[in-house]
């Protein structure tokens, strides 16, 4: 926490550090640049409010929950290594346009939630998503999870140009999904 709420930190590297604690860099908001090349854990609300964060290429397996919430700027997010999508991890990321996360297994509570820009989603690995994942995603439109096994029948609710039809999941589970996406309010 020595870090957070920096004003004047602008990028860090951290060629050694393996993991990144809780609120390490929380509301740096000047923070634009991130190298962690070799860390496989990052802590909750990590790098929450850092306004200026544009994309994040991390090799981590852990993403802590609210780890990258509120970053207003991030548009870009590659985590090749990541098992699950945390609670709130990119929530009110209101610029976020692209995520590769081609192991991750789950997307838990409101992982994506107020994603405004994000149009497209493909996560070939994923098995379950939770309540409100992709909740207030405005330009979302289609999405595929081919292995998906559950999801939570409000995971998509107030997706405007989301249809059932876009929706690429196995047959037994989009039947589960209601026939209007905006059947509850998150």
């Amino acid at each position: 926490k020595i870090l957070s709420e920096n004003d004047a930190l602008e990028s860090v590297w951290l060629p050694h550090a393996t993991s990144v604690g809780d609120s390490a860099f929380r509301r740096c908001t000047q923070l634009a640049h991130v190298s962690l090349p070799v860390v496989e854990s990052i802590g909750m609300n990590a790098f929450a409010g850092c306004h200026w964060l544009q994309s994040v290429s991390l090799d981590a397996q852990i993403l802590g929950e609210n780890a990258f919430a509120s970053c207003s700027r991030l548009r870009k997010v590659s985590l090749p290594y990541a098992r699950f999508a945390s609670v709130t991890l990119f929530s009110g990321c209101v610029q976020l346009e692209s995520v590769a996360m081609p192991i991750a297994t789950e997307v838990r509570t409101s992982s994506f939630r107020r994603c405004l820009n994000l149009t497209e989603v493909s996560l070939p690995a994923v098995r379950r998503v939770d309540l409100f994942a992709f909740a207030l995603c405005d330009k979302l439109e289609a999405v595929s999870f081919p292995r998906l096994e559950s999801v939570h029948r409000s995971a998509f609710t107030h997706c405007p140009r989301l249809s059932k039809e876009r929706i690429s999941v196995p047959e037994h589970v989009k039947n589960t999904l209601p026939s209007s996406l905006a059947l509850a309010s998150p």
